[in-house]
């Protein structure tokens, strides 16, 4: 069964470099003047910000508009992180999102 939200963005690279760091079967791969378009369907926009962060390449989200704000947070998550004091960093470090996510 497909994934619950449409997932498009253009990841600006060249289609090799992409093609090598994005498991086939995670989506399909189309190559634009801008880059390459990455789509696919997915259940969870926090963990494909996550996947996508992993990726290193700059990126354009053309949809769904919840996924930048999935991105907004994680990108606010590790500010966070690399702000916080030693000692709370490693508590911080422990304590994820799904940790956090009431059950």
């Amino acid at each position: 069964m497909p994934g619950v939200w449409p997932v498009e963005v253009v990841l600006h690279a060249g289609e090799e470099e992409v093609r090598a760091r994005v498991p086939s079967a995670f989506g399909t791969l189309e190559t634009v003047p801008e880059g390459v378009v990455f789509s696919c369907r997915y259940d969870d926009l926090d963990d494909m910000a996550r996947f996508l962060v992993t990726l290193g390449l700059p990126l354009t989200v053309r949809q769904p508009p919840e996924l930048r704000d999935a991105l907004r947070r994680l990108a606010q998550e590790i500010r966070t992180w690399a702000a916080a004091p030693v000692g709370r960093r490693e508590a911080s470090a422990r304590s994820t999102p799904r940790d956090r996510t009431v059950r």
